[in-house]
């Protein structure tokens, strides 16, 4: 998407033992299952971001917490760690679509010329 690779990871049950899955990097929250989504984003320059979710009934599916941007190891490139999405579905729900926007970063730089203004309000004459 937009020139970053995206794809997920892993999809991880509320009830999966911390031992069972610590070498995947997930940020979880209690009662959620979670979402990993990884790929080449921050090293091109690249943002993701959580648009919606629905289940197969189209219902809205929320996100739990806020989404959770990889984590920095030094020495290794951001892409190695996933971007962490917890939800509490329904539980009725069978498939869970999920809609996600990858952007380019842009750095813009402003420079500002305060203006000068007295006490009462007024501006000093030039």
């Amino acid at each position: 998407m937009n020139g970053a690779t995206v794809e997920v990871a892993a999809i991880i049950g509320a009830n999966v033992a911390f031992d069972r899955i610590v070498r995947l990097n997930a940020r979880r929250l209690r009662d959620c299952f979670t979402v990993l989504v990884k790929g080449r984003i921050l090293s091109q320059g690249r943002r993701l971001t959580f648009v919606e979710a629905k289940d197969e009934q189209g219902r809205i599916v929320k996100l739990k917490g806020t989404p959770s941007d990889p984590g920095q190891v030094l020495g290794q490139s951001p892409d190695l760690l996933p971007y962490s999405f917890n939800f509490q579905a329904p539980p009725d729900a069978h498939e869970l679509t999920l809609v996600l926007a990858v952007s380019q970063s842009r750095f813009l730089e402003f420079v500002a010329k305060p203006e000068q203004v007295r006490e009462d309000g007024s501006m000093p004459q030039n």
